[in-house]
């Protein structure tokens, strides 16, 4: 019996700099844990997923995400989508 599952889906884009977000560290917190790699388009999907409640954080050195994190509910068979985040230079 296959165990249903859901997804997280989003975008991390810049505000204001050029630097792409290849490099960044998305990490989620909840009934399972982990953390991926972003590449150079800063989309993701984050797949195999149990139902429940997770905390979505970004990081890079030199850049604070906003918001500073997120909270999603991730919903059996279904993608949470649209979670996205921007980055801005620390300190400006």
């Amino acid at each position: 019996m296959v165990t249903p599952t859901g997804a997280i889906s989003g975008d991390v884009d810049a505000e204001g700099i050029t630097e792409t977000p290849n490099g960044a560290i998305l990490t989620y917190t909840g009934p399972k844990n982990g953390s991926i790699t972003l590449g150079i388009t800063g989309g993701y999907t984050i797949e195999n997923l149990p139902g429940g409640s997770y905390r979505i954080v970004v990081s890079k050195s030199g850049f604070v995400p906003v918001p500073a994190y997120r909270d999603v509910v991730v919903s059996l068979g279904q993608t949470t989508s649209g979670i996205d985040f921007n980055r801005k230079r620390s300190g400006g």
